[in-house]
């Protein structure tokens, strides 16, 4: 306390009397803080450490705190203040994880700005722990290894070593590498095909920090061995071969045409682990084709590894001399060509690719694909090269020789791996002697690359880098430098040599219908998007009512028009794009229906069991499919019925009576209608019966050779011109009167010409369908004093004298009765 005032005071007396006039400068000052002791750094964490001091004897306010990290300089100001005299500790926070600090520690009197402190205290180092690792990256799996690479882990502190932890569900199996000391690594002596779970921890001096998240991947399996084939027919081949000694989920089967490439997709997929015969149908007669079979491990789409695709097997001619393969890029000790395939239905299975040097090294190697990338050869020397094809009947003529010469410059192997729409993966070989870092130099191909640097890599041991952000169906140029940044002193090497990739087409939006007709549909669709050159475009579809798919590939329109196709069929068109990279996805599904065929003209009848407001339409099934019909009948230029059906006939209801009707079939399938058909022949449904029919005797005239007929005229809209009467006797006995219509109603009609004493019934037709009458019969020697008392629709009434009768038959006889009258229900005659 009284330190603090001595200082306060002569603070005071130098202002006072430096400013006046004449005076003598009179300076007041205290005794020096002495400073702590002992002063020591401790128990560090992750960002945590703990401070400790002998506080120094004497009068003072607090401490000031000076520290820094890494080979920074240690500050001129405190970097932190503390009002506690009595305190010997302290638990400095919120510092960087893995970074070494150094300490200081002064004691002060007063308070800042007016304050007085100590010399500063011994230094006091110590280090922070790793924090938690970033997730790892797999950089490449074999069947037995798996390589990782990782970011390191914040902080300044060089010696940092980390821990590599692997785990196999399946197997039950572990296994860890420690004391690695660069952020790359390898884990050996894996399972084939099995899926492992790798993490991370980082380590330093102080401690180790937490592991990383899990990172998951799949060694590959072994492939299938000694595929043969068993046997051939015309449309199929049987293959078989011996199981791998791997795990794995199931076999991909890969055939193609003598003269195709393989396909990248198998043909065939089974997760038949037991499987070794397969037969494989759907081929062409009298061609040559090419087999391989792979295994792959586990079952999602997007995590699966499959291995390396097995022996080819075949029967062919030796191939044909093959063109010079071409220098695609060449880097300080690699050459990757390219050469194209032999003309004719069969393609070579391996290829025998040869490099000679000055013509004294002679070197060569068999691949099964179209293109290699020639690796360890020696910097800046002059490469001849020649290919030539080779199956199992023997080898092809060696082609033409292809000169190249290796890049001299560093760094080498530069090479794109895969590509997708927007993303492609560089990778490069370490070039000799330290490096900080990469550049990439990109643009696309019609635009010059950029002088500055575009991407920077500041990690010398990286050597895959993916770039993405780019366009789809676009073609990119790259470079790649290598740096070294020593004390701000900043040297890039000459470039390497130019390598190219082209983006995959992305995904189109789906096909648009432009034409209809019964057999083609027409299709346009939006141009790719993009800069490549060649762009092709693959249509697909497939119907309803057929397996598998058509396809139409290597269009260089943005339509087509698709023939031969069914009447009245769903189709389901999508398209995809294609360019030297590979194939885009498949639009999204656009679906149309041909039109059916046109029907022939129907047919228009009365229904054997219709009613007279009904006519009978049938037709055929026209070609194609149909499902459902649409039937008009039409009354003049008026539609009286619009219905539909699945079969091929139809009762058309609520129709005039009498009326004369045409009728026209469409064909339907889906949401398409086709043309209706030519209209049928005219035909009329039936007038009604007439009602009220009378037969009785006539009241004048003969009534033995004449019946008086009696009925109402139907009710219909039209006036009946003319009715035919027929009277037909039980015997058979048949006359027929045309009589003609008139306005009067009931009509009545006299049949004369008629037998006597028989029964008849009344028919009675107007157009066509006609009603029964009851029966009467003429006038035999009737009983005397007989007759005709009454008739109503259904019953005839008579009287007669019992002795003049003989006998009635009915359903019964009747000798004698004390009757004179009878009700007869039934038909009957006199005996």
């Amino acid at each position: 306390m009284f330190a603090d005032l001595r200082f306060i005071v002569a603070l005071l007396a130098t202002n006072l009397f430096s400013s006046a006039a004449g005076f003598a400068g009179i300076v007041l000052t205290t005794t020096a803080l002495p400073s702590p002791s002992e002063f020591k750094a401790s128990s560090p964490t992750v960002n945590t450490i703990n401070l400790s001091w002998n506080p120094p004897k004497g009068n003072f306010t607090g401490y000031y705190f000076y520290y820094t990290y890494g080979s920074n300089s240690m500050p001129e100001k405190p970097s932190m203040t503390f009002y506690d005299p009595s305190a010997s500790s302290f638990l400095m926070t919120g510092l960087k994880e893995n970074c070494e600090y150094i300490f200081q520690i002064s004691a002060f009197a007063g308070f800042p700005p007016k304050s007085v402190a100590s010399e500063r205290s011994n230094f006091a180092f110590e280090t922070t722990a790793p924090g938690r690792s970033y997730p790892l990256n797999i950089i490449q799996a074999t069947s037995t290894s798996i390589s990782l690479e990782w970011q390191p882990v914040d902080g300044s502190v060089l010696s940092v070593t980390y821990n590599l932890s692997w785990t196999s569900a399946s197997t039950q199996r572990s296994g860890s590498k420690s004391g690695i000391t660069t952020t790359s690594t390898t884990a050996y002596g894996l399972t084939p095909g099995t899926e492992y779970s790798f993490t991370i921890a980082a380590a330093n001096a102080v401690g180790s920090g937490m592991f990383s998240e899990q990172t998951k991947s799949i060694t590959f399996p072994r492939p299938p061995f000694n595929l043969t084939v068993t046997s051939t027919t015309e449309n199929a081949v049987t293959l078989s071969w011996l199981l791998p000694e791997s795990n794995y989920t199931g076999y991909n089967v890969y055939s193609t045409l003598r003269g195709h490439p393989m396909p990248l997709t198998a043909r065939f997929k089974s997760t038949n682990t037991s499987a070794k015969i397969i037969q494989v149908t759907g081929l062409k007669p009298n061609s040559d084709y090419i087999f391989q079979i792979s295994s792959f491990a586990g079952l999602q789409p997007s995590f699966t590894a499959e291995s390396e695709r097995s022996n080819f097997a075949q029967a062919t001619t030796v191939p044909e001399k093959l063109s010079p393969p071409r220098v695609i890029n060449t880097t300080k000790t690699s050459a990757f060509l390219e050469w194209i395939e032999a003309d004719g239905e069969v393609v070579a299975v391996t290829y025998s690719l040869s490099w000679t040097s000055n013509n004294i090294s002679n070197s060569s190697t068999r691949i099964t694909s179209l293109l290699y990338n020639v690796e360890h050869l020696t910097a800046g020397t002059e490469y001849k090269f020649t290919v030539r094809a080779e199956n199992s009947a023997g080898l092809g003529e060696i082609s033409e020789t292809t000169m190249a010469v290796t890049v001299p410059d560093i760094p080498c192997n530069f090479t794109t791996h895969t590509t997708t729409e927007t993303s492609v993966k560089l990778s490069w070989s370490l070039p000799d002697g330290p490096a900080s870092g990469y550049n990439i130099y990109y643009a696309l191909s019609n635009q010059s690359l950029p002088t500055n640097k575009l991407i920077r890599i500041n990690k010398e041991s990286a050597v895959s880098f993916l770039l993405t952000g780019l366009a789809s169906n676009s073609k990119y140029l790259f470079q790649l430098t290598s740096f070294r940044e020593v004390d701000s002193v900043f040297v890039e090497s000459e470039r390497s040599g130019f390598l190219s990739a082209i983006t995959i087409p992305s995904t189109l939006k789906e096909p648009t219908i432009t034409t209809l007709t019964t057999t083609s549909i027409s299709l346009k669709w939006k141009k790719a998007e993009g800069t490549a050159i060649i762009v092709t475009y693959e249509l697909a579809w497939n119907s309803s009512t057929e397996e598998g798919a058509d396809r139409k590939s290597d269009i260089t329109s943005t339509s087509s028009n698709v023939t031969n196709l069914t009447p009245g069929t769903r189709y389901s068109f999508t398209v995809k794009t294609k360019n030297r990279a590979g194939v885009g996805s498949p639009s999204s599904s656009t679906v149309s229906y041909t039109y059916p065929a046109q029907p022939s003209k129907p047919l228009l009848s009365r229904a054997l069991h219709g009613t007279i407001t009904t006519l009978l339409v049938n037709w055929t099934k026209p070609e194609g499919n149909v499902e459902r019909y649409r039937v008009k009948v039409y009354l003049g230029h008026i539609v009286a019925f619009d219905g539909e059906t699945n079969d091929v006939f139809i009762v058309a209801t609520g129709l005039e009576p009498g009326a004369a009707y045409v009728a026209t079939v469409a064909a339907i399938s889906g949401d398409v209608q086709s043309l209706e058909s030519e209209k049928s022949s005219a035909n009329r449904t039936s007038p009604p019966t007439p009602t009220n029919v009378v037969l009785k005797l006539p009241l004048t005239g003969d009534a033995t050779t004449h019946l008086n007929v009696t009925w109402k005229m139907p009710n219909i809209p039209f006036l009946i011109k003319s009715y035919n009467v027929t009277l037909t006797s039980s015997q058979g006995f048949q006359v027929t009167k045309k009589y003609f219509a008139s306005s009067k109603s009931p009509t009545t009609c006299l049949v004369g010409n008629l037998k006597p004493g028989e029964v008849y019934e009344a028919t009675i037709q107007a157009l066509t369908p006609s009603s029964k009458a009851p029966v009467a019969s003429s006038d035999p020697s009737l009983p005397s004093n007989s007759q005709s008392t009454g008739y109503s629709s259904s019953r005839l009434h008579y009287s007669w004298q019992l002795s003049v009768v003989k006998k009635l038959k009915t359903s019964k006889d009747f000798t004698s009765s004390e009757n004179t009258s009878w009700e007869l229900l039934q038909d009957f005659e006199f005996k």
